[in-house]
């Protein structure tokens, strides 16, 4: 797409708001521009009207003191004596009126020269009726046909004004000229009243030349580019420099103010008017000049604002045409990128920022969840590699250094010693977390096992985690050289992790630990130990630290000695039971137990073949029982499967306790024909709820309505076993027959006979069946 057809998009594309952008910023100038032309003009137009206003002032000034000057004279002829002597006169055809005449026509004469702007000076005398002026004097009857008023007034009417009082004024007249041709003309007209009638006796006219009226403004500018006007206070024009058109003017305008200007249209040209008044004669002075001629003054101003603004949208165009280009051209090469590698679909309403944003962002999301993939691939990875080191599988095409750094593995020293950790308990953290799956519980559980031990083995050593053989082992790579140290931070790690787990989570851990050995050809080794150690809890129980350098070995041990349990002895226990004396038989057991373990002397071996020794003894004695008693149910008092997943000799002991006295208290039930009503409800509910996770030995006391300590006594006493123990033979025992289906996984089965913790399930299969639920399926 061109970059033509880019600008044609319209939407929320980038290149269509730097667009507008652009166009907002080359407004502003412009914008500018305007305003600066506004106020030009009409600073100009201010200006202009100043100037005008002043020049108008002037002309008015000037008039007026011509008139002042011809008001002076008024007053200079009517103190004149021969003036005033005429005023009496009633005949002035007499020969001594005759003579005063001339010598006022005389007099007139030399008024009139001295004043230019007199045209002619008129005496009209009441008395004899006569109009003396430069020429012939005259009857009022003929000064009217010389001198007629503008508004058309009749003779009469004429007359008449000649009569009225305090006469001072002027007024627009018709004057006939010598050859009889009529113009217009501007007559200043006083009474002089002698006498206390109050009637003028004499009237003064003073024919004002109407060309000299306005010849001072003829050289003035705004005479060239203005028509004057001159009017009385009736706007009647009295003079004007343009004759053809001041007709035309006053019916437009209304001057209410002393002075102003007007914007009127005449016709079809629009004028602007400046006006002034007179205080001495109430005549407005007026400018009238059509706006054409107005702006010509303005003209060049609005022309450069005009070329300004044309060439500001010119060259702005093109400026923002190239920088637009300019700066979209990266991006839009890296949509085409992103289009191209990142699979980026736009379309024309699309805004390329967002596009670009979104697609960092899945890039971004997509590199973080791979991240988050690798780094477990990593882990898993990593954890594989410290499996095959322990175990001494590597394959020796690479370095095992040049391969540490790859899994962010680093050993500052030869030293290495392993610590594998068995978990013996933890469902009771996990209570809060019943919604959780198994297999999430257990994930959960190697999470905090391998943070917490770690840490603690990383504050003054390196330490790596791994899952290996249902157990966790930790390498432990020192940095401290001494070796007495060395041991004292192995045992710092262990109790304080062993500490710090049982009491934040309650997880119990049994936790075996190898001998420090050098370089890595001796982790394998290392590790092998400490499964060795591990094994000894048969001999030492459940939840305790073993050292490897502890344990008894074959050098420290007599083992031609082997183990002691005299047939006299079994003899004594087999009758003990047979006749229910429980307290008896478990003393006989209690003995045997301590002349064997009373020392963590015998080696594995030996102890595991006492307790077969010791298993055999009790199924002798239970098959004897069931013989003499002939009740089938004694078969099931025992579970070589139960007595051989003992993995201590803790529990074995304390197993074969329980046997004793379930076969115990069986005898002795049978020998008190006990009403087995209670033990057949106990089974019942049992049965009917063994798949729910919650059924203890408080839910059945409290459906049955005893309280758990006396419904666990009476039940023994009956069934010769504990109520949880039938608990978890009948979970064991349903179990079995769903192995049969494979679509149940040992999860599935775990949870449909009511246990949620699988390791449990596993532990307590193992220790009633004697073999591991895996096992069992492949004997099946």
């Amino acid at each position: 797409m061109s970059f033509r057809n880019k600008l044609k998009i319209k939407g929320k594309n980038v290149l269509f708001k730097w667009l507008l952008s652009y166009i907002s910023v080359l407004l502003v100038p412009m914008i500018i521009s305007g305003v600066i032309y506004k106020e030009s003009i009409r600073t100009i137009e201010n200006e202009i009207n100043r100037s005008n206003q002043s020049l108008l002032m002037q002309i008015q000034k000037g008039v007026d003191s011509r008139l002042k000057e011809i008001d002076k004279l008024s007053m200079e002829i009517a103190l004149n004596k021969r003036v005033k002597s005429f005023i009496t006169v009633e005949d002035n055809t007499r020969p001594e009126e005759r003579y005063k005449v001339f010598d006022i026509v005389e007099d007139l004469r030399v008024y009139k020269s001295s004043n230019n702007f007199i045209k002619d000076i008129y005496i009209y005398y009441k008395n004899s009726d006569t109009v003396l002026s430069i020429g012939d004097p005259k009857s009022s009857k003929e000064f009217y046909n010389i001198l007629k008023p503008q508004s058309e007034l009749s003779y009469e009417k004429w007359n008449d004004f000649f009569f009225s009082r305090y006469l001072n004024s002027f007024m627009p007249v018709y004057f006939k000229t010598y050859e009889n041709k009529s113009e217009k003309a501007i007559a200043y007209v006083r009474s002089l009243t002698i006498g206390s009638s109050g009637q003028p006796d004499v009237v003064m006219f003073f024919l004002v030349d109407k060309s000299q009226l306005l010849d001072n403004v003829q050289n003035l500018p705004l005479a060239e580019e203005s028509t004057i006007l001159v009017a009385d206070n009736k706007n009647q024009i009295i003079a004007s420099t343009n004759k053809n058109e001041e007709n035309d003017y006053l019916s437009y305008l209304e001057m209410a103010d002393k002075q102003g200007m007007l914007r009127e249209k005449i016709g079809d040209k629009n004028y602007n008017a400046l006006y002034t008044s007179s205080e001495i004669t109430s005549w407005k002075y007026l400018a009238i000049t059509s706006e054409n001629v107005f702006w010509q003054k303005a003209e060049y101003i609005r022309k450069i604002i005009y070329i300004s603004i044309i060439l500001s949208l010119l060259i702005g165009g093109l400026v923002s045409y190239f920088f637009l280009k300019k700066n979209y051209n990266p991006i839009s090469n890296l949509l085409h990128l992103l289009k191209s590698r990142a699979g980026m679909s736009m379309n024309k309403n699309s805004d390329e920022y967002g596009l670009i944003q979104e697609t960092i962002t899945k890039v971004l999301d997509e590199k973080e969840r791979i991240g988050h993939r690798l780094k477990q691939q990593k882990n898993v990875v990593r954890s594989n590699f410290l499996a095959k080191l322990l175990k001494g599988s590597l394959e020796n095409d690479i370095p095992v250094n040049e391969i540490l750094p790859t899994f962010d593995i680093k050993f500052d020293s030869d030293y290495f010693s392993v610590i594998v950790f068995y978990v013996e308990e933890f469902s009771e953290y996990f209570n809060e977390y019943s919604e959780m799956s198994t297999n999430d519980q257990f994930t959960l559980l190697k999470f905090i096992i391998t943070n917490v031990v770690e840490e603690l083995a990383g504050q003054k050593n390196n330490g790596y985690m791994t899952e290996i053989n249902e157990m966790m082992a930790c390498l432990i790579n020192f940095k401290e050289e001494n070796e007495e140290h060395r041991k004292e931070e192995l045992m710092r790690v262990v109790h304080e992790a062993k500490q710090f787990l049982m009491d934040k989570y309650h997880i119990n851990l049994t936790i075996a630990i190898s001998n420090v050995h050098r370089t890595i050809a001796g982790v394998p080794v290392a590790y092998r130990e400490a499964l060795e150690a591990m094994e000894y809890k048969l001999v030492m129980g459940s939840g305790e630290i073993i050292c490897y350098d502890q344990i008894p070995r074959g050098d420290s041990i007599n083992t031609r000695r082997g183990y002691s349990y005299p047939l006299q002895v079994e003899q004594q226990m087999v009758n003990c039971i047979k006749s229910g004396d429980l307290e008896k038989s478990k003393t006989i057991l209690e003995d045997v137990f301590n002349l064997n373990f009373s020392r963590p002397s015998s080696s594995i071996p030996m102890a595991k073949c006492l307790m077969f020794d010791l298993v055999s003894t009790m199924v002798k004695t239970i098959d004897e029982i069931g013989d003499t008693y002939e009740d089938s149910l004694l078969n099931n008092l025992i579970s070589l499967d139960c007595l051989f997943g003992c993995e201590t000799i803790k529990e074995m002991k304390s197993e074969m306790f329980n046997i004793l006295e379930k076969v115990c208290d069986y005898i002795n039930d049978k020998k008190k024909n006990v009403n087995h009503k209670l033990k057949a409800d106990v089974i019942r509910i049992i049965n009917e709820n063994y798949q729910d996770t919650n059924l203890s030995l408080s839910t059945i006391a409290e459906k049955i309505g005893m309280t758990p300590s006396y419904l666990s006594k009476q039940f023994k006493e009956q069934s010769g076993e504990g109520v949880l123990e039938y608990i978890s033979k009948t979970r064991v025992d349903k179990s079995k027959g769903l192995f049969a289906e494979q679509k149940y996984t040992i999860n599935d089965i775990a949870l449909k006979v009511g246990y949620g913790d699988t390791n449990t399930f596993i532990r307590t299969f193992k220790k009633y069946e004697g073999i591991t639920p895996g096992k069992f399926r492949e004997t099946k």
